[in-house]
């Protein structure tokens, strides 16, 4: 639902209880694959219910690297206001 900018659906998950912190097989969160997408309103829904967003997922990738790299500003500036640090090198290219 996540990586999909499914809002609506992310919304009715977290309502009843479904883990903001889980990590795919593929080693990615729901912040990261709605970051990637560049789906905002999932990115604020997460953060909302306390996405942590300087948790490193593949490669050590956050999900500011993954916004950045796509060019989805606004998700940028939604993780910057809930304290991304810009500072934060991946592990592996």
């Amino acid at each position: 639902a996540s990586q999909n900018g499914h809002v609506e659906l992310v919304q009715a998950l977290l309502e009843k209880g479904a883990d903001i912190a889980v990590i795919t097989k593929d080693g990615w969160t729901p912040l990261h694959r709605a970051s990637q997408k560049g789906h905002v309103e999932v990115v604020q829904a997460l953060l909302e219910k306390g996405a942590d967003v300087v948790v490193a997922g593949k490669n050590g990738w956050t999900s500011l690297h993954l916004a950045s790299q796509n060019g989805h500003v606004d998700v940028v500036q939604a993780l910057l206001e809930k304290g991304a640090d810009v500072a934060v090198i991946k592990t592996r290219a």
